[in-house]
């Protein structure tokens, strides 16, 4: 995404929609606070349920994937871009340059955690290939060097929301929740970032394992209100009366995808879902 400085486009531009897109199902932590926040915009959601997880693929594989959900998002000349994703985001400075580059969950969510902590131990809950990007522990020591950062890959949560188990409690995903918040809480963190979008759709089992006493930064949360005040700057607000549109398109199951959607959100949204072929792009 450029930075639209000019009156004149940015005008033209408040109209368009705003482009999300993610591995799958998770991402949508990050469209509700959207829809929420920004209730007059226009969202295309597009969740790569086909492929999804990408916590576990290689690093040229994600960037595949995320240039060809961009090609697919393009199609629909969205005035900002926004990856829900961690793993996404910690590739994007690989593929894009600053302008170019859609905006990402890692440094929102970043500055929340650095201005919440109180002493200076911030646990990160991510994927596989998150972890080994070390990206949210060089976002985090830039903004503050004399944070620490521990770091939990959690490589089960992902493909357990995935498959609707967070619906009702599953044994499977309560254990794997205790190992995962627990190695951190063994450091004394006081402030967890749930770096994967997915993790927010779970955040009440996070709550209950940590006991309430750690500050949970929701990355769907913190990036939704970012993308709102970069829309400010840019004045790419949408300044319509009417409620947005919102359109969601998979590359997997629309039925799968939205039952749990609806469970999330809230309401159904099956009339609006479409499947794409994402390797067309």
């Amino acid at each position: 995404m450029g930075l639209y400085k000019n009156d004149k486009i940015s005008g033209k531009l408040m109209y368009a929609p705003i482009g999300v897109f993610d591995s799958g199902l998770g991402g949508l932590t990050l469209f509700k606070a959207l829809r929420k926040i920004t209730p007059h915009e226009n969202i295309i959601y597009f969740g790569d349920t086909a492929r999804v997880p990408y916590g576990s693929k290689d690093k040229e594989q994600i960037k595949k994937y995320t240039c060809q959900d961009i090609n697919f998002l393009n199609t629909f000349f969205p005035k900002i871009k926004v990856a829900a994703c961690g793993t996404i985001t910690s590739c994007l400075n690989e593929i894009y340059d600053d302008f170019s580059s859609p905006i990402g969950v890692i440094h929102p969510t970043c500055l929340s955690a650095v201005n919440k902590t109180q002493n200076g131990k911030i646990g990160v809950m991510c994927t596989e290939a998150t972890k080994k990007s070390k990206a949210y522990d060089t976002c985090l020591l830039r903004l503050n060097s004399n944070v620490q950062v521990f770091t939990q890959a959690c490589p089960k949560l992902v493909e357990i929301i995935e498959s609707g188990k967070f619906l009702k409690t599953s044994p499977e995903l309560l254990d794997a929740v205790k190992v995962y918040v627990g190695y951190l809480l063994d450091f004394g963190v006081d402030t967890i970032i749930l770096g994967c979008t997915h993790y927010p759709i779970i955040k009440n089992i996070i709550e209950k394992v940590s006991f309430g006493k750690i500050n949970l930064i929701d990355s769907g949360f913190e990036t939704a209100k970012f993308v709102k005040e970069r829309m400010a700057d840019l004045n790419l607000i949408n300044d319509s009366v009417m409620v947005g549109y919102s359109k969601f398109y998979v590359s997997g199951d629309i039925e799968v995808f939205s039952k749990n959607a609806e469970v999330f959100l809230g309401y159904n949204i099956s009339e609006n879902v479409f499947k794409i072929n994402i390797n067309g792009y």
